[in-house]
C-alpha cells in the first residue's frame, strides 16, 4: 500500500509546473520533481546530493537572502521574487520540515518561473511612463497655447476699447 501512495505522490509532484525540491540541512538536493530538474537540464541523479545553489544559480555559497536559508534560521516559511543568471524571473517559496519532536530537519522549497508576468508588469511600466510623458507634454504645451490665446484676447479687447 505504502509503495503505491509513494508511487502516486511522485506522480502527482512531477505533473507540476512547479520546482519542487527537497534539501538537506546543508541544502543538498534529496529529491527534486521533473519541472526543477528539467529546468536545468539534468535528471535527478544527476542533482541528487548537490547544493541547491550550485545548481540553479551557478554559485560556490547561497544565494543572498536565500529564502531555504532564512526558513531554516527562522523555523518559519519564507518567500521572495529572484532572478537567476540567465535572466529568467522567480517566486521563490521555502518551509522547514519538522520531525515529531518540532525540531527542523530538512527544507522544502517550491519555485515558480513567473518570468512572463514580470515582464508584462515592467512592458505595462514602460508604456504607462511613455504616456505620462506624452501627457505632460501635451499639458505643457497647452498650457502654454492657452496663454498665448489669453494675451491674444487681451490685446484684441484692449484694440476694441480704443476704437470705442
Amino acid at each position: 500500500m505504502w509503495r503505491r501512495d509513494h508511487q502516486t505522490q511522485k506522480k502527482i509532484l512531477d505533473t507540476l509546473i512547479e520546482h519542487v525540491v527537497y534539501h538537506d540541512m546543508e541544502m543538498r538536493v534529496l529529491w527534486a520533481n521533473r519541472a526543477a530538474c528539467q529546468s536545468v537540464g539534468l535528471d535527478l541523479n544527476q542533482v541528487m546530493g548537490r547544493h541547491c545553489y550550485e545548481i540553479w544559480a551557478n554559485r560556490d555559497i547561497p544565494c543572498d537572502n536565500c529564502p531555504v536559508s532564512r526558513s531554516r534560521e527562522t523555523g518559519k516559511p519564507q518567500s521572495q521574487e529572484t532572478r537567476t543568471p540567465d535572466g529568467r524571473c522567480w517566486h521563490v517559496s521555502a518551509s522547514p520540515v519538522f520531525d515529531d519532536k518540532d525540531q527542523i530537519i530538512n527544507m522544502v522549497e517550491l519555485t515558480l518561473d513567473i518570468t512572463d508576468r514580470v515582464r508584462a508588469v515592467e512592458a505595462c511600466k514602460k508604456i504607462q511612463n511613455e504616456q505620462e510623458q506624452v501627457i505632460k507634454e501635451r499639458t505643457r504645451d497647452l498650457l502654454r497655447l492657452n496663454a498665448q490665446l489669453r494675451q491674444e484676447n487681451n490685446e484684441r479687447e484692449k484694440t476694441e476699447t480704443a476704437l470705442r
